[in-house]
């Protein structure tokens, strides 16, 4: 199932509803931006992006084939900047033990996947000193040679497997361009520039970003529980088929929604602010359905449809109903997306009955 179909694993109140996750971290962030920049590139070639929670986001070109595979292991910093030695510098736990460095890490992984893996790539908010602003990914190798050498003297320090001809010229840094204070608007951002481009809708960036962001979220799979390329490709993957599926849905359901200029023809609402503020909640409720398509949120659309129906149908006028049917149904709404205004219930109510 797509982005928009079966978004999570168990329903939305057992994560305290849609308020709880109104925020993505860092790492999934900029793979949503991956996952973008693949879809939108020229000639449309096939991709698929797994992610690991906060380390490594794994990409190749076909899921069934793969012929490549890249591995990116994303890390933030407050201020300064990064050196080759600090990234090959292993750390101490707070018990004494050695744990990796971060390209000690890098090339555990390579090695995993050493015939197929085409580079490990270390991505950060802030700069490498070694790549002088180099826009795009730097090759380790490109270093001054005495920093350089003293990366290599660290590898090969950590391990004895590191080789320079097989291993360095796939070591490579990525300044990502996304600030720790603004990443969020950033990539919310492309999402939108991203949903005008494809399919020209008016659907809720910000939602769609979050809804994406769960999926890439629930598609998780640590590197460190696999040990062969048929294991990694056999784990969960994003790929341009269940985006270009996800668009399409989106698509069709904008086509298919009953239209407030419609419904609203019926209603007789008599003060332009009431008719303003309920159009607001209608539309809030829509993109509630189309863009955070949860089994939740599809069961509660079913629910609601069966219990206004009848209320509704009973009433004298559309709009008497629709409040009756509204008061009926908040419980219910609120115990899936949360605390929600009356008019808010009152505009599913409408919206439901008017599928």
């Amino acid at each position: 199932m797509g982005v928009v179909g079966d978004l999570l694993s168990v329903e939305d109140h057992e994560h305290g509803g849609e308020t709880a996750f109104d925020r993505l971290d860092y790492q999934t962030c900029w793979g949503i931006a991956r996952v973008v920049e693949l879809h939108s590139a020229p000639g449309s070639p096939p991709y698929a992006v797994a992610f690991e929670f906060h380390e490594d986001i794994a990409e190749v070109d076909d899921v069934a084939n793969p012929t490549f595979l890249r591995l990116y292991q994303l890390k933030t910093k407050k201020s300064g900047s990064w050196t080759l030695s600090t990234i090959a510098k292993p750390t101490k736990t707070s018990s004494g033990n050695v744990k990796l460095s971060f390209a000690g890490r890098m090339h555990v992984n390579l090695k995993k996947f050493d015939d197929i893996t085409e580079k490990v790539v270390f991505v950060s908010n802030l700069p490498l000193s070694e790549a002088g602003g180099t826009v795009g990914e730097f090759h380790f190798e490109l270093a001054d040679d005495d920093k350089l050498e003293k990366f290599l003297d660290a590898m090969k320090a950590e391990s004895s497997t590191f080789s320079q001809s097989d291993d360095l010229h796939r070591f490579r840094f990525l300044e990502c361009g996304l600030h720790l204070s603004t990443y969020e608007s950033t990539v919310v951002g492309k999402i939108a520039l991203f949903l005008a481009n494809e399919i020209d809708g008016d659907v809720n960036a910000k939602q769609f970003y979050l809804t994406l962001g769960f999926r890439c979220r629930e598609r998780t799979k640590n590197l460190a529980d696999l040990t062969s390329i048929e294991e990694l490709v056999a784990s969960k993957f994003i790929t341009r088929a269940s985006i270009s599926a996800d668009l399409e849905k989106l698509q069709s359901g904008r086509i298919r929604r009953p239209q407030w200029e419609t419904v609203s023809r019926s209603l007789a609402i008599g003060h332009h602010r009431d008719e303003r503020e309920l159009r607001d909640a209608w539309f809030e409720y829509e993109m509630t359905q189309i863009a955070r398509a949860t089994p939740a949120t599809r069961k509660l659309a079913d629910h609601l449809r069966g219990r206004v129906t009848p209320i509704i149908n009973s009433a004298s006028t559309l709009l008497e109903g629709a409040v009756t049917a509204g008061a009926t149904v908040r419980a219910d709404i609120e115990a899936v997306l949360g605390p929600r205004s009356e008019k808010f219930s009152v505009a599913a109510a409408l919206y439901e009955y008017s599928r």
